[in-house]
């Protein structure tokens, strides 16, 4: 097992001290620091380890624990007895060549970055300038782009991804039916790639370096992102939604019905080239053929074959337990929006 420090905030004089006196390499191997969390930054955290000829020494910070499991990262680290440190009380660390950032959540600071005379390097999800931010990979499939790619960059300080650039991946490619954990997988492999091949060339990246222009965001999904609009969406828009973060167990997309919360947590790809349009956005009715709920959206219909109420149902339940009794009672099933969850006190929040 690892020894576990829990050591005094960010970084002493005297590791600032170690570090301005000692002698760094320019060229590989070096001695690294690793900051990482989840399995994008396991991928990278892999393929230094291994890397024998580029990367010296490996030590790696972690973010402390919630409750007793432990992150990916922190798991690799203990099985192959690389030392390990908690981020927030790191001190007296021996001086290392430079730091490297993947999927941490956590703004370096100046001091931390300037102990490391070869600076810091981030792996990033995205092609930047676009998607800067939580939830590049994300918010890129929400979007419906068709391609994306992976950036490393030195780390500049007081804000998140804006620093220099030191490469870029080609593009990968995205499929209308790829969710953001195949993408993340994907990702997460040709980043590890691209960082040993910066590693392998540093002197030369930094100085070729190139400055980052005006790009976009991609904020942390939250629960507000959701709520699903029929009346503003289309049907591809809310598949979008539904590979970005909506098939996930955290975060399934959302509506009501007269009241009570639905989660809709099962989705049929839709007919790209259906854009029909419907007086009445959000209705509902079920299809024998494909066993689903069709749903009228803004633009074409979304399909459904799983959702929860009170607990998880089939559409064909949802069928015979909602829409036939309506429809005896000559009403139509009809999903509601929900835009603002806050002003929605009525909505009766169920389990899950």
């Amino acid at each position: 097992m690892n020894k576990l420090k829990l050591l005094r905030k960010y970084v002493t004089p005297q590791h600032r001290l170690l570090a301005s006196n000692s002698t760094h390499s320019k060229f590989p191997p070096y001695n690294v620091l690793f900051f990482g969390t989840d399995d994008f930054a396991l991928a990278s955290l892999k393929k230094l380890y291994r890397e024998t000829s580029i990367v010296d020494n490996l030590e790696v910070v972690v973010l402390p624990r919630k409750g007793k499991s432990k992150c990916a990262v922190e798991r690799f680290a203990d099985d192959n007895d690389i030392l390990l440190y908690t981020w927030g009380k790191l001190a007296e660390l021996k001086p290392y060549d430079l730091g490297v950032v993947v999927s941490f959540g956590k703004m370096m600071p100046k001091a931390l970055i300037e102990s490391f005379p070869m600076g810091m390097l981030n792996v990033h999800g995205s092609l930047l300038p676009n998607y800067r931010g939580a939830a590049p990979i994300s918010r890129a499939i929400e979007a419906g782009d068709t391609s994306t790619g992976v950036t490393v960059l030195k780390i500049a300080p007081h804000r998140y991804d804006i620093g220099n650039i030191l490469s870029w991946s080609n593009f990968v490619p995205i499929d209308d039916e790829t969710t953001s954990g195949q993408l993340n997988t994907t990702l997460a492999n040709i980043g590890a790639q691209l960082l040993v091949e910066t590693l392998s060339d540093l002197p030369s990246k930094s100085l070729n370096s190139t400055e980052q222009g005006a790009g976009s965001r991609a904020s942390k999904i939250t629960l507000n992102d959701t709520y699903i609009d029929f009346n503003s969406a289309t049907a591809m828009e809310i598949w979008n939604k539904y590979r970005a973060f909506g098939y996930t167990k955290r975060l399934p997309l959302r509506c009501s019905l007269e009241g009570q919360m639905v989660r809709l947590t099962e989705f049929l790809k839709p007919d790209a080239s259906d854009h029909s349009t419907w007086d009445q956005p959000g209705q509902v009715w079920y299809d024998k053929k494909s066993k689903s709920l069709v749903i009228a959206c803004k633009q074409g219909l979304v399909r459904c074959t799983k959702l929860t109420l009170v607990r998880p149902i089939s559409a064909l339940d949802f069928k015979n337990g909602h829409i036939q009794i309506r429809y005896k009672r000559g009403e139509k099933t009809v999903f509601e929006s929900l835009i603002n969850p806050r002003s929605q006190q009525q909505i009766a929040a169920t389990p899950g």
